[in-house]
């Protein structure tokens, strides 16, 4: 599982404050999932957000989300306006995730 999260790309005190703060379950989520969480740390960074290993940290679900899911969400809404919001407030990003499907 280390070399799973060693294999993210983000820094390493991002990797190291992750392993002190998340349980098991997240943190084995992330591992098994570290091609998603890589294509998403690079969509968003794509979109434009700032700061996302702070969004990372505090977050780590959006990063698990399958990309096709994450990038149909961000598509109901203009995405530099929101991405401005976001780097704003990342607490603003769970607005994605009260709307359905």
């Amino acid at each position: 599982m280390i070399n799973d999260i060693n294999r993210l790309n983000i820094s390493e005190e991002c990797k190291n404050k992750l392993m002190e703060k998340e349980d098991y379950d997240i943190l084995y989520s992330i591992a098994f999932n570290k091609d998603v969480v890589n294509n998403n740390l690079k969509l968003l960074s794509s979109y434009g957000i700032e700061n996302l290993e702070k969004l990372f940290l505090n977050k780590p679900y959006i990063f698990i989300m399958n990309t096709e899911k994450l990038v149909k969400k961000f598509s109901k809404f203009n995405i530099p306006v929101f991405v401005q919001i976001i780097n704003n407030d990342f607490n603003a990003i769970d607005k994605i995730f009260k709307q359905n499907d």
